[in-house]
């Protein structure tokens, strides 16, 4: 039986291309992340047409990109796998949530929301422990 281990992670969300292109940072068991998530499709056309729910894994990761980096400084690299799959739940539903938030702010008051908090807590599995105590993510846990 898997062990599970909640964690809280809080972090930022900037919109760099609206629809299609985020990025932010996340700090996430002692460590703080960069992130960078980009779309091959607006965001809100999907979120509209309610294809996400049927989207399977190669489908999310040809629209999805997602890429980290270790700290405030280095490169960015590319999510692929195991490790790809635990950094889309943890930051693709959030991303989505500011699109439609952004949307609906600009349609209801004229303003345009740049950036918004992300606070979560999430119950991770022992093999998202272990992707997340990786080297090249350096969490503790």
């Amino acid at each position: 039986m898997d062990q599970y281990k909640e964690i809280s992670y809080c972090g930022l969300i900037e919109q760099k291309r609206e629809g299609r292109q985020y990025i932010g940072y996340v700090l996430l068991a002692g460590m703080y992340l960069g992130f960078k998530v980009s779309s091959s499709v607006l965001i809100s056309d999907i979120v509209s047409s309610g294809d996400l729910a049927t989207y399977n894994a190669d489908k999310v990761r040809g629209v999805f990109k997602i890429e980290l980096k270790k700290g405030t400084e280095g490169e960015y690299f590319k999510l692929e796998g195991r490790a790809y799959d635990l950094f889309f739940q943890i930051l693709v539903p959030s991303v989505v949530e500011f699109c439609i938030y952004a949307r609906l702010i600009r349609f209801k008051m004229g303003l345009n929301p740049g950036a918004v908090a992300l606070k979560c807590t999430s119950a991770l599995s022992s093999e998202a422990c272990e992707i997340l105590r990786n080297p090249k993510f350096g969490c503790v846990l």
